[in-house]
């Protein structure tokens, strides 16, 4: 009887605890969902969609956010003055489903490439350059010319911009793509194999040579990049410090990347050195100070210092940048006031870092004073 009655105990504290999760789930997702826009008094700019990935246009007054779970992409104006930003028009279809925050624009800023994960696809849209609407233009469907080949994640192109590349996720394989000078449409030309779950590939400064970060191999790849857009594997780096990796940022020096590794709350730091031969050499790791950290590093505008989003913990770290080595701000990480961050982004030529929270639908808008430190960007009017 007694061992009943604790079972029953034990059965009613465990359905209470979830009721209880519920609810708060309940709320954080309501508090959220009826309201778009600056919100007065808050650091805080809510999102009509699901957001998925959050990108601001290079060199426009625009920006750019994916839903996730509408299949959408929705464009908005930007304020560089104040931080904020306004809905240009109603979100349009991403060309596919399930929109990754790998998106990219071509070298010129003339197009939107957008992978689209779980129909194997990549979108191209122009954008109009005085009203930031955009407009489909291709959409290559990788399941029609390589049936192996699934789960694009992310898209980046070479400097030159002849070449696209695309890691698919679950095919461990990236896709070479050629890009035409005139159209910008995409056009497959083979796979080759990777590591397991290659996530990003990311260029050095002249585009001769590509890191790859694969996931579930905790490792790190180096190709070289022929003319021709050809890709020849140099080395497969790996570290003790490298674990679950989740991505690799660089530097805009193209010289040093930064490997978010997600399972053990590092940033390992690596380099690519030229001598005796190319190879990726290991500089040091820093604890983020946070608790799974995730994409993007965003640089303030002297490249001075650096900042990373810690999804489990609803944190952001705060580094400075010593001849692209990542020191460690004191105090280390600020707590956001929104939920699950996974990018860091900042517009360009202006002192805003924005943090995109996909469990509250909302970007979080900080200012980067004379130290590096961040402080949240109250805005006093609403724009709506």
């Amino acid at each position: 009887m007694k061992q009943k009655n604790t079972n029953s105990l034990a059965k009613f504290t465990i359905r209470n605890l979830v009721l209880m999760i519920l609810i708060n789930v309940f709320f954080v997702f309501n508090s959220y969902a009826h309201e778009y826009g600056v919100v007065s008094g808050s650091n805080r700019i809510t999102m009509p969609i699901t957001l998925g990935g959050f990108m601001f246009h290079p060199t426009l007054p625009f920006a750019y956010a994916f839903g996730r779970q509408t299949n959408t992409v929705t464009a908005f104006k930007v304020n560089v003055n104040d931080g904020s930003l306004t809905q240009i028009s109603s979100s349009i279809n991403s060309g596919g489903i399930s929109p990754t925050f790998g998106a990219s624009f071509d070298p010129n800023g003339q197009y939107l490439y957008v992978p689209n994960a779980d129909s194997n696809s990549v979108a191209q849209f122009a954008i109009d350059s005085k009203t930031g609407n955009l407009s489909l233009v291709d959409n290559v469907i990788f399941s029609t010319v390589a049936p192996n080949n699934i789960y694009p994640y992310t898209i980046s192109f070479s400097p030159t911009g002849k070449y696209a590349y695309v890691p698919m996720y679950k095919s461990n394989q990236i896709a070479i793509l050629d890009v035409d000078k005139n159209s910008g449409k995409l056009k497959y030309r083979k796979s080759i194999p990777t590591g397991y779950a290659p996530v990003s590939f990311i260029f050095n400064h002249d585009g001769k040579y590509g890191v790859l970060n694969n996931q579930n191999s905790n490792q790190i790849q180096l190709f070289a990049v022929a003319d021709n857009g050809e890709l020849l594997l140099i080395e497969n780096f790996t570290s003790p410090d490298i674990i679950n990796p989740f991505f690799a940022a660089p530097n805009p020096d193209g010289v040093h990347f930064y490997v978010a590794s997600n399972s053990n709350n590092r940033l390992v730091q690596i380099k690519l050195s030229m001598t005796p031969a190319p190879h990726l050499e290991y500089i040091n790791s820093v604890n983020v100070g946070g608790i799974g950290p995730n994409t993007f590093l965003a640089f303030s505008n002297d490249l001075n210092y650096a900042y990373e989003g810690n999804y489990d913990d609803n944190s952001l770290s705060m580094f400075k940048v010593v001849d692209g080595v990542l020191q460690p701000l004191s105090p280390l990480t600020i707590k956001l006031t929104g939920y699950g961050v996974i990018q860091c982004r900042k517009i360009p030529n202006a002192n805003f870092i924005y943090t995109v929270n996909f469990i509250s639908n909302d970007l979080s808008v900080y200012e980067i004073t004379t130290t590096g430190q961040l402080i949240p960007h109250v805005f006093k009017n609403s724009s709506n």
